[in-house]
């Protein structure tokens, strides 16, 4: 099994037993650490996940996941609840 799918499956599993808000948690770290990537738009996706299913809740979870994991890869430190990123290089 990957990491990924180990951490997926753990997620989903948890999501049965809390009632976290997966698709706030991917938004607000989405809006703090990539404010400045064109292809986001806050407000949209805000809209978007404001009332989000269960499958929308397990689907947030998971892009979350990606997002930290890719962001970890490039060296992107910015956790959540945090203001902006910063890269390891400086920019």
């Amino acid at each position: 099994m990957t990491r990924l799918t180990i951490i997926s499956s753990l997620l989903l599993l948890t999501a049965c037993f809390e009632e976290k808000d997966y698709c706030e948690e991917y938004v607000d770290y989405m809006c703090d650490c990539h404010a400045d990537d064109p292809n986001y738009d806050c407000a949209t996706q805000q809209a978007i996940y404001e009332d989000a299913s269960f499958e929308q809740q397990t689907e947030c979870a998971l892009s979350l996941d990606e997002q930290l994991v890719e962001d970890d890869e490039n060296g992107l430190d910015c956790q959540l609840g945090s203001d902006t990123g910063t890269s390891d290089t400086g920019v």
